[in-house]
């Protein structure tokens, strides 16, 4: 009898499956099956050789166990890097050989997505890492569901940088930077001998989305959970939550920055910044700070003094909580807004509105201080509208809201300042404005 006819079409529908099955388990396990015996070597070199055949034929690599890796895995364009486990996704963790050497590395990537992975520094790897070059940015990369956590020294936890010369702006963008419902955890890190820790950093990126993330544990006041530096421009940041830090955010040089629907436990402090709306957030500090040239290898002809920055209905409270409690001892009283002024160059602050905040402070609401004696320019355009203000305890000499301003020199000081409809829950004066006649114009 011929062999068709002995098998009946249920019975062959059903071989066919098991055969499609049998076939995709191989792939399966051959991408990133568990086997005893894989030592770091082992795991970085079949990693890597994971990512070469996937940029290859564009596929998804699908990573079905954990790995331990000594080296940097060098990433390539037009891959998917996904993680399969519960508990934070698949775990990929730094051997002590991986000291000083980044994770994960990405020259002028473009069309990459790593989703659902946990990076395990270890206290010996660096960051995963993204860096373009002038005419090869990197553009369109994701970053989703993963986890950074024990960051070493000298090291961060994500970097999206850009290379360009010291001497000349840059014409290009990394561009379309996506960076969701992630958390960056700096519990047990430390930054540079001379420098700062950053839990992610970004420069010179455009159409750069941060949203729905955690950044948490960042042990000093020279540090951030996320820094925006060099050049960024048409920035979102948004839904994110900023916990027991010491400092939450720093955005410097950046243009076009939204900042809307966080939750800042500590410091946001904005530099030489244009076109930074905060709004509905929750805040415990912010700081304006002025270009100092003293402080800052960076091309000053560029950035100087933070222009159209809008502060408007956020729930600000410098009150101490625990945390801080715990870590710095009894808290000083601090102020909810400083514009921190070290300029010794022209073209300092402008067209800064704060309006609409409900703020609850045990010093100044707005405290403009700094400003020193051989500055150039007016702080210009200053408007300070119908917040509502609620000061929890009175500090001699300290007012709601303090402009310090040097007079002495000609053509400095503040022009056209505004401050009208505030409401403050206090008997003292509504400001205290501490500022010669010939500081100011048009008040």
């Amino acid at each position: 009898m011929p062999l068709e006819a002995r098998i009946s079409r249920k019975d062959f529908i059903i071989l066919l499956c098991a055969t499609i099955v049998i076939f995709l388990f191989g792939r399966l396990m051959d991408r990133g099956s568990v086997r005893k015996g894989y030592s770091a070597t082992s795991d970085t070199t079949e990693l890597q050789s994971l990512i070469e055949k996937a940029s290859d034929t564009l596929d998804e690599i699908v990573l079905t166990r954990d790995y331990n890796i000594e080296d940097t895995i060098h990433l390539r364009s037009n891959i998917t890097l996904r993680g399969s486990l519960p508990n934070a996704g698949t775990h990929i963790t730094a051997n002590k050989k991986a000291a000083g050497k980044y994770m994960f590395s990405g020259n002028s990537v473009e069309n990459v997505k790593l989703i659902n992975i946990t990076f395990d520094l270890n206290f010996a790897g660096q960051q995963v890492d993204f860096h373009g070059r002038e005419g090869s940015p990197v553009t369109n990369i994701i970053v989703e569901d993963c986890v950074f956590k024990q960051l070493g020294r000298l090291c961060r936890g994500l970097a999206v940088d850009y290379h360009y010369p010291r001497s000349a702006t840059t014409t290009d963008y990394n561009r379309n930077i996506i960076v969701k419902n992630c958390v960056f955890d700096g519990a047990g890190a430390k930054g540079k001998r001379h420098g700062s820790l950053e839990l992610a950093i970004f420069s010179n990126c455009r159409f750069l989305n941060i949203t729905q993330c955690t950044f948490q544990n960042v042990p000093a006041e020279k540090d951030a959970g996320l820094a925006i530096y060099g050049y960024c421009r048409d920035v979102e940041i948004k839904a994110n939550r900023f916990l027991s830090n010491v400092s939450d955010m720093y955005i410097q040089q950046a243009t076009s920055v939204i900042v809307e629907n966080n939750y800042f436990g500590s410091q946001v402090r904005i530099k030489d910044s244009r076109l930074v709306s905060l709004r509905n957030n929750g805040v415990r500090n912010l700081q304006i700070i002025d270009f100092d040239s003293e402080a800052f290898d960076t091309h000053p002809s560029l950035y100087r003094g933070s222009k159209e920055i809008i502060i408007s209905n956020n729930r600000i409270n410098t009150k101490a909580n625990s945390w801080d409690q715990k870590k710095r001892g009894k808290a000083k009283p601090i102020d909810a807004i400083e514009i921190m002024l070290h300029n010794n160059i022209a073209n300092m602050p402008k067209d800064i509105e704060i309006s609409s905040n409900q703020v609850t402070c045990s010093a100044a609401f707005v405290n403009m201080k700094g400003m020193r004696s051989d500055s150039k320019d007016y702080i210009d355009n200053l408007k300070i509208w119908n917040n509502s203000v609620i000061k929890t305890s009175a500090v001699a000499t300290r007012g709601i809201i303090e402009l310090h301003i040097n007079s002495n020199v000609p053509n400095q000081g503040l022009n056209s300042c505004s401050i009208i409809g505030n409401s403050v829950a206090e008997s003292q004066l509504p400001w205290d404005l501490l500022v010669t006649p010939s500081g100011v114009k048009n008040l």
